[in-house]
């Protein structure tokens, strides 16, 4: 057990960028699913890892591939009923996130120890990897309200890899009412129901 003594504004910084983290994977996997079919015409002049936040917001709302579908509801989601409420609450902007440069780092070292990532991903496996990518948000959303709630994580440990699961998150949050809590774990539900219409999806092709 990581035994560091993160401070309440610390945690705060890094919940920002996990939020962002996930919110930018969404917009990734939705381009990587629609520059192959979609968007197939112009694949070799777009980079899905490049995120032009208005730019894509906007473009993957305008596509009908329905895993981009979910993709865009998730990024929305994610930006303006999440990442700019939770902003609002805990008195953050980017900048202000991105200048404390050690929080940042925390906040992207617990993000990328927990969530799945494949660098060169394979076209045939876009859907799959979407799947693997919902699944993974909800694993790193639930460390993150574990250090929240207990101000302890283990994403220095190695041998772990994650306890989540939809029982221990409902335990976790046994008599929460913290507002920053509250909403992820909103948002840890909406995405495993997003994860489970992606897999009918994607059994049905």
């Amino acid at each position: 057990m990581d035994k560091t003594n993160y401070s309440e504004d610390t945690i705060k910084k890094m919940g920002y960028i996990v939020i962002c983290g996930v919110m930018r994977e969404m917009l990734t996997h939705g381009k990587r699913i629609a520059l192959a079919r979609e968007l197939k015409c112009i694949r070799k002049f777009v980079e899905p890892i490049n995120i032009d936040l208005d730019v894509d917001l906007a473009l993957l709302k305008i596509l009908d591939e329905p895993h981009v579908k979910l993709a865009s509801a998730l990024a929305n989601h994610i930006q303006f009923e999440v990442l700019e409420v939770y902003g609002m609450i805990n008195s953050l902007e980017d900048d202000d996130v991105v200048e404390d440069k050690s929080a940042t780092d925390m906040g992207w070292a617990l993000y990328w120890r927990f969530m799945f990532y494949r660098h060169h991903p394979r076209v045939r496996d876009r859907y799959i990897n979407f799947n693997k990518v919902l699944l993974g948000a909800q694993r790193v959303l639930y460390e993150l309200l574990k250090l929240m709630i207990t101000g302890e994580t283990r994403m220095g440990d190695t041998t772990y890899r994650t306890n989540y699961s939809p029982g221990r998150l409902k335990a976790l949050m046994i008599g929460n009412e913290n507002r920053n809590t509250i909403m992820l774990a909103e948002l840890i539900h909406m995405l495993k129901d997003y994860e489970l219409e992606s897999r009918n999806l994607t059994v049905s092709r």
